[in-house]
């Protein structure tokens, strides 16, 4: 009985490794997702301000684009719900306000 709880504790074992070398694999996934959406929201960035008038002081960062409706996800401060001109030229019609405390200044 000794045998085959030792040969448990190592199948136990090997499955313990063999998870966390999928965890590692995931976590290195996970890490170049979000390293190749940085470096795609960054040309984002630079696209927006090359194609933004001079003054227009628009910084929201495009989020979240759904191709086939045309929704778009964007988040940005204050100062970018107040550029309006920027706001119709881009097509964003509604603003979801989620920050209370620079509202109540």
């Amino acid at each position: 009985q000794g045998l085959r709880s030792s040969a448990s504790r190592k199948m136990a074992m090997g499955r313990d490794l063999e998870k966390s070398g999928e965890a590692s694999s995931l976590l290195a996934q996970l890490e170049e997702l979000i390293r190749l959406n940085g470096d795609m929201k960054e040309e984002l960035r630079m696209e927006q301000l090359n194609a933004n008038l001079p003054g227009d002081n628009f910084d929201a960062d495009l989020i979240f684009r759904e191709e086939k409706s045309g929704f778009e996800l964007w988040l940005g401060s204050l100062e970018d719900a107040l550029c309006l001109k920027v706001l119709r030229r881009r097509g964003i019609n509604a603003i979801l306000n989620c920050a209370v405390e620079e509202c109540e200044r």
